[in-house]
């Protein structure tokens, strides 16, 4: 819950500052050429907001070993696919479309977490009389911890590969010369991988966490790097794909290895904070692109992402079997 209104405070935030300034925003991220969007970038902010939501959402459930919620999400892809296909003559159409799937996926994954908790609290109902220490102290305590520290940061590159992919491959594709259907498409195709999740976590408990997180930033690194070394947007698009195999490597297993490394006592305290990461690499995701697309092309962003993969990669190293 608290992670929850924290990342919510967040969010608000920022659909707040691009409610006052639209077209101020408009021009620092995306350039003057783009400045038709502006009417737009609230409600894609909005969706962004959602879209951080329902990831928690998602690393709660995993973390609690719920994975009915699955279903959810891919109820939502399809229908997203369906309505974009159906409704896509103007760009308005899709980013509304964005957002409403988003509204319904968030909608069914708290009323999902509602029967959860209720079910478990049904069954046991835990007492603690604990005090809480101040958050400050969880902070100092938080990043003392040096296994910790490490998950913390490994766990920002994928965080950071999403915001870019979610953000600018749309941008990238329909300036490409593609209908604005087909981002909706490359999209589904995209998270076709994450539904191995639960097979990854399941084989990570005789392998090792650190060897899927290893792997995955690996995979990532090499196929997003390789997009620089061809102009054809079809392989470019497959690549990435490709590297989307990596992410959801990433995905199921950085959660489960934070909860090896810390203690039961400590979860309670510790989890909220470690879920900040999220925001941090989606943040950095989206800032980080739109500064080099003030003086680089595409190509060479793919590449820089890529070189900062490899750099989570050799961080994560740093991470105990």
């Amino acid at each position: 819950r608290t992670t929850l209104i924290f990342v919510a405070s967040l969010a608000m935030l920022g659909c707040l500052i691009l409610f006052i300034a639209p077209s101020f925003i408009t021009h620092i991220l995306f350039g003057s050429a783009y400045q038709t969007a502006t009417p737009l970038i609230l409600y894609f902010g909005i969706a962004l907001g959602l879209f951080s939501l329902i990831q928690i959402l998602m690393i709660y459930n995993l973390a609690i070993e719920k994975f009915n919620f699955i279903y959810i999400l891919l109820a939502g892809v399809i229908l997203e696919i369906i309505t974009i296909t159906l409704f896509h003559n103007t760009l308005s159409e899709v980013v509304k479309i964005l957002l409403g799937t988003n509204i319904f996926i968030f909608a069914a994954l708290i009323t999902f977490m509602a029967l959860v908790i209720f079910l478990f609290y049904k069954r046991k109902i835990k007492k603690s009389k604990r005090l809480r220490p101040s958050l400050i102290n969880d902070f100092k305590n938080f990043f003392k911890n040096k296994e910790l520290k490490n998950i913390y940061i490994s766990s920002i590159g994928l965080s950071m590969w999403f915001g870019f992919i979610f953000v600018y491959m749309p941008l990238y594709i329909v300036e490409s010369g593609f209908d604005k259907s087909f981002v909706g498409v490359f999209l589904f195709i995209l998270l076709i991988p994450f539904l191995l999740q639960y097979i990854i976590g399941k084989k990570s408990d005789y392998i090792g966490s650190k060897f899927f997180i290893v792997l995955g930033y690996l995979i990532l690194t090499f196929f997003t790097i390789s997009t620089f070394f061809t102009n054809h947007i079809n392989n470019i698009l497959l690549l990435l794909v490709l590297a989307s195999f990596g992410a959801s490597f990433l995905e199921g297993t950085k959660e489960i290895h934070f909860f090896k490394v810390t203690k039961k006592t400590e979860e309670e305290h510790y989890y909220g904070i470690y879920l900040t990461h999220i925001e941090i690499g989606l943040i950095s995701g989206k800032l980080i692109p739109a500064i080099l697309l003030g003086f680089l092309s595409f190509k060479y962003v793919f590449l820089i992402i890529g070189v900062i993969m490899f750099l989570f990669f050799i961080f994560s190293l740093k991470l105990k079997d």
